[in-house]
């Protein structure tokens, strides 16, 4: 299912501290830092254009990488 607005990341075994979100030819197009350190959070990117992106969510020692379209 392509994402339209909003998406959600939850259920990772780490806190997210910051998410990096790249465009289709590896460009950052958002940073979100994390202020309180939370297991889920939702992301708006109803203002990006169509396309497949790709999503970096960190944590303190954890990285996990996402595709999104």
């Amino acid at each position: 299912n392509p994402v339209k607005e909003k998406f959600t990341i939850s259920d990772l075994p780490f806190t997210i501290g910051h998410l990096e979100l790249y465009n289709g030819l590896g460009q950052i197009c958002s940073h979100y830092i994390i202020l309180n350190r939370q297991s889920e959070i939702e992301i708006d990117v109803s203002s990006l254009p169509s396309g497949i992106y790709f999503v970096q969510v960190i944590g303190q020692k954890e990285r996990l990488g996402v595709s999104i379209a």
